[in-house]
């Protein structure tokens, strides 16, 4: 159906109502809209709707706004995907495996600079350096293999991290029986097998 007025006749609600009768019958629902402003707009409706009716009240926190952080209203933080990630029961496993990560990244910074200063030494011309050359080069080598290592280690905790990640977020909108976004959202990977 096409349901067209003047602004300010309820067309919102209607959808909002229409969006509550599909989730009654069990129906999983995407709704969208071509800006976020009309997307922030269909699901603060949609909040109020089922505050103010008879609606399971506990919809409230399953809701789901799914786009660009920025582009939303604060006022519907709690209703993005980001912000459930983070209250998600895997969040803590996912976040120690960046923390790593960070860790891991500072490390090989070091090891970076160290051979740099290394590269610089073994490139002036000393009196000495027909002793020393030697001895800094063995110390480059060494530091290059941890190198080889601690990148090795990254692509492990990228690979775990990304497959955590995604399924946190799969968990999130297939658990969501309402989602609110933009048009531009709805070719996201995690909604091509829901219904």
């Amino acid at each position: 159906s096409l349901i067209q007025g003047p602004p300010g006749t309820g067309k919102t609600l209607v959808a909002a109502e229409l969006a509550l009768q599909h989730n009654k019958k069990g129906r999983k629902v995407l709704m969208t809209a071509k800006t976020n402003k009309a997307a922030d707009v269909m699901i603060s409706a949609l909040i109020k709707h089922i505050e103010s009716t008879d609606a399971p009240k506990q919809l409230l926190g399953t809701i789901l706004r799914l786009g660009v952080e920025e582009k939303i209203s604060p006022a519907l933080k709690q209703y993005t995907l980001q912000y459930k990630v983070q209250q998600h029961r895997l969040y803590k496993e996912y976040h120690t495996l960046e923390t790593e990560k960070t860790a891991v990244h500072s490390e090989i910074e070091i090891i970076e600079e160290k051979v740099q200063k290394i590269n610089e030494f073994i490139g002036k011309d000393h009196i000495l350096a027909i002793l020393r050359n030697p001895l800094a080069e063995i110390k480059k080598i060494r530091l290059e293999q941890r190198m080889e290592e601690l990148n090795h280690q990254i692509e492990i905790l990228n690979a775990k991290s990304w497959k955590l990640i995604n399924e946190i977020n799969e968990d999130i909108i297939e658990t969501a029986p309402i989602i609110v976004t933009t048009s531009y959202q709805c070719p996201r990977r995690e909604l091509k097998n829901i219904e």
